[in-house]
């Protein structure tokens, strides 16, 4: 038999189809590998971030237990307690206590009604002290008291009153009732009686220089003036 040295159109097909056969199989195992191998590692990525997700609660979780211990032994930690609250404490308005006081003091007390007494009374004591006269400039006086066993002293008028010592060029507002202790050179413990929005707590006169008069309020700073600020009639 003659030997062949041309393939029939029948025999390109077959080989033709044989070889692009055998391509697209592997091609397809090609794929599939790379998709094996592909997916295996989308799965080992997802397990380590979940791992490592819940390593991050874990130390969350223990870093908030350690913080619980620290303050509880009052160790010293980067995080602050809140504050409590404070407690606040009601107190009294200022002339209800200032009536208290001249009731409590009023049994032995020598009491005078009326203005006119009532402004002799108040500059005669206040020359017994030996300070100036005119540190109660008042009005309308209704009442002025004196316990001399305590020293307690309160003046009442019938409605508040503002006076400017103008040598000093301050403004002083006095309310309904003045009290304070009185002792020789010297009144403290006084309410009622404000210099601006400052509480006058106490007036006082230097035996040595009878002719300065050191004002302190209830900031605990005080003011040194001549006597002649407060004279009668400024």
């Amino acid at each position: 038999m003659a030997e062949r040295n041309e393939l029939t159109p029948k025999e390109i097909r077959s080989f033709f189809f044989f070889k692009t056969g055998s391509i697209w199989k592997r091609k397809s195992t090609e794929e599939s590998c790379w998709s094996h191998w592909a997916g295996a590692h989308v799965a080992a990525s997802k397990r380590l971030f979940a791992a490592s997700t819940t390593c991050s609660i874990y130390i969350r979780q223990h870093h908030r237990i350690l913080i619980y211990h620290l303050q509880q032994a009052h160790l010293p930690t980067q995080q602050t307690k809140t504050p409590l609250p404070k407690q606040t404490i009601p107190r009294q308005d200022t002339a209800q206590m200032a009536s208290q006081l001249v009731e409590s003091h009023r049994a032995g007390a020598e009491v005078h009604k009326g203005n006119d007494i009532c402004k002799k009374k108040t500059v005669e004591l206040l020359e017994e002290l030996g300070l100036p006269k005119g540190l109660f400039p008042m009005d309308d006086i209704e009442e002025v008291g004196h316990n001399c066993e305590t020293g307690f002293v309160w003046i009442v008028q019938k409605k508040k009153k503002e006076h400017t010592f103008r040598k000093i060029n301050q403004t002083v507002s006095y309310d309904t009732e003045v009290t304070a202790f009185v002792e020789k050179g010297k009144i403290k413990e006084v309410t009622g009686v404000k210099i601006e929005a400052l509480s006058l707590v106490e007036v006082s006169v230097d035996e040595s220089s009878a002719d300065k008069v050191t004002v302190k309020t209830d900031t605990g700073l005080s003011d040194t003036h001549d006597a002649s600020a407060f004279a009668l009639w400024e």
